[in-house]
């Protein structure tokens, strides 16, 4: 057993279609097919890669988010609003939210990749909000 993490060679055998599936997956995920096993074995769930149009859908949720919220000073309805909108931006990124433990359930993310790191509404709901 390697401690120093020293990678080692594995010899997997499928079926035509098996491996048809694994490379099309792999693929939509954008990783290598070692990757997406490493991310098994760590007991993530690779996910399909967004296209850049996801992410400029999702900065044009946040900055309507932003106006809204500061409209909620003159118009105290607009945080319903708010509320429906950050609901909507969680379940576009695979956060879901509710039972059974009546908080935020982080799927394995995807970085934005603008900037490395999770949007601040998952990364809030993936901290315990």
């Amino acid at each position: 057993m390697s401690t120093n993490g020293e990678k080692v060679r594995l010899k997997i055998r499928l079926t035509v279609e098996e491996k048809a599936k694994l490379e099309h997956d792999t693929a939509l995920c954008g990783l290598t097919q070692s990757e997406y096993f490493r991310q098994i074995c760590l007991g993530k769930r690779p996910r399909p890669k967004q296209p850049p149009e996801f992410w400029e859908l999702l900065d044009a949720l946040y900055e309507i988010h932003d106006k809204l919220e500061r409209l909620t000073v003159y118009c105290p309805e607009a945080a319903e609003e708010c509320s429906r909108l950050e609901n909507l931006v969680l379940f576009l990124q695979g956060v879901e939210i509710g039972p059974p433990q009546s908080r935020f359930l982080a799927l394995w993310g995807e970085e934005h990749p603008r900037n490395g790191e999770l949007s601040p509404l998952a990364a809030e709901a993936m901290n315990g909000a």
